[in-house]
């Protein structure tokens, strides 16, 4: 079995990232690798108010990469 690895943009609504940002909510996001849990993504603000997405597995905070910031749902 080949194991590859690539960027997953999950907030891009073209080929390539930041063709279009998507105007989407989320509740969460969970991406698994073979049946195991590697991501499970919430939306939160962190300290100062800023939005993230927080991953329950790793415990870490993750911001956008591309353009911008993400938006929350009161702008």
């Amino acid at each position: 079995l080949e194991t590859q690895t690539h960027n997953v943009y999950i907030f891009s609504c073209g080929p390539t990232s930041g063709d279009m940002p998507a105007l989407t909510k989320v509740y969460f996001i969970r991406i698994s690798d073979n049946n195991t849990l590697v991501r499970d993504f919430v939306p939160v603000l962190d300290k100062d108010k800023k939005p993230a997405m927080f991953d329950r597995v790793s415990g870490d905070l993750f911001y956008n990469a591309g353009t911008g910031t993400f938006q929350t749902g009161q702008n």
